[in-house]
């Protein structure tokens, strides 16, 4: 109140003043903008992306192509994604718009937003404040994920300007298309950076062929797979990234009487049809420390598989919809994705580690060197 005062007293003088030069000066300009960013009210994007982390790279693209189109801040929140930590424990963004992006959710930040006007009802002020802590699960019906209080759905149209100072978008991605305009814009930590090439620089010390065979929510004919590509190999040193334990103790009992070596990057895997990420990542899986270290095993494998000679996709053929589509009540556990004449689909993971290994010069920026 006190600065709006001030500034209806300011400019009266200036209008009063028989020094009209005055009010051009570049002290009046300067105050001006100053009045300005002080009594504006921000208009704000929070981004939540949930899933695994292409899904999570591509909500984190349209949002922030979203806010650089309606100049918004955009804040994004990657807790509640299968990472369930904060972005800027791992990244920068190298971007024009950089000064307008918050890559972590701070209590400050929560502060802030909780007294923004909104209109999306899941987000409807209790007591004067917004609440954004609200619970949330998956519809199958609508492939979305939903305010569990409201029944709405967590998004809102991104072709539209809203008037809303606050919105949010907190869903998965789904094309790895999505995904990939982000790449160039962000790049991994120094010290994360260090750590991988530490962890696997006796991989990286010869030249080898990888592949990724995905076995927990995604199903894959690995056993098939492996031994068709036992016989394709040419440099003699294979690569096996997995998120399934089943598939890499099968893969060391298969190759040890065979002339070839077989590497991994010691990444855990999982014991079940449950992906690492988690249940479409609903925070509480892992504590801070262990959720560190899996992050940081991910981006080892992607930069392990993107610096291969070759990559070797292994194509998934069923779906495990289950967990997929988190329903109990389903019996048949899996569901054919493809026949066999068709072409076959491979996880977005392993398609963005092929983009990576493609296009060096984005790898080069996104790996930060």
């Amino acid at each position: 109140m006190g600065i709006i005062l001030f500034t209806i007293y300011y400019f009266k003088q200036c209008i009063s003043s028989a020094n009209y030069q005055f009010i051009n000066s570049s002290i009046t300009i300067n105050f001006i903008y100053w009045a300005w960013s002080v009594l504006r009210i921000p208009r704000v994007l929070l981004c939540r992306p949930l899933g695994g982390f292409t899904d999570m790279l591509g909500v984190c693209n349209m949002c922030l192509e979203y806010a650089i189109k309606y100049r918004r801040t955009l804040i994004i929140d990657t807790t509640h994604s299968g990472m369930q930590d904060s972005f800027s424990n791992y990244f920068v963004i190298n971007h024009s718009y950089a000064k307008n992006i918050k890559l972590s959710f701070t209590p400050e930040l929560k502060k802030t937003l909780s007294t923004l006007r909104s209109n999306q009802p899941c987000i409807k002020k209790y007591n004067g404040v917004n609440n954004l802590d609200f619970q949330y699960t998956y519809v199958k019906k609508s492939d979305n994920f939903h305010d569990i209080a409201t029944g709405e759905r967590l998004w809102f149209n991104l072709k539209d300007n809203h008037s809303s100072d606050l919105l949010l978008y907190q869903q998965w991605g789904g094309h790895i298309e999505d995904a990939l305009p982000i790449l160039p814009y962000i790049n991994i930590k120094e010290e994360i950076r260090q750590i991988i090439n530490h962890k696997i620089k006796h991989i990286l010390a010869n030249d080898y062929e990888a592949t990724h065979i995905r076995n927990t929510d995604y199903k894959t004919d690995y056993k098939s797979f492996l031994n068709s590509l036992a016989h394709k190999i040419k440099s003699k040193r294979l690569l096996l990234c997995s998120d399934s334990m089943e598939v890499m103790e099968y893969a060391k009992s298969y190759f040890v009487n065979t002339p070839l070596q077989l590497l991994t990057t010691d990444s855990r895997t999982s014991t079940s049809y449950m992906p690492l990420h988690g249940t479409h990542g609903m925070i509480g899986t892992l504590d801070k420390n262990d959720q560190y270290v899996l992050n940081i095993e991910l981006l080892t494998d992607l930069f392990a598989l993107s610096h291969a000679s070759i990559i070797h996709p292994a194509p998934i053929y069923e779906m495990n919809y289950k967990y997929v589509h988190n329903d109990e009540k389903i019996t048949q556990p899996t569901a054919l994705l493809f026949q066999e004449n068709e072409n076959p689909l491979y996880s977005t993971f392993v398609r963005l580690a092929l983009y990576l290994q493609q296009n060096k010069e984005v790898r080069k920026l996104f790996f930060a060197g």
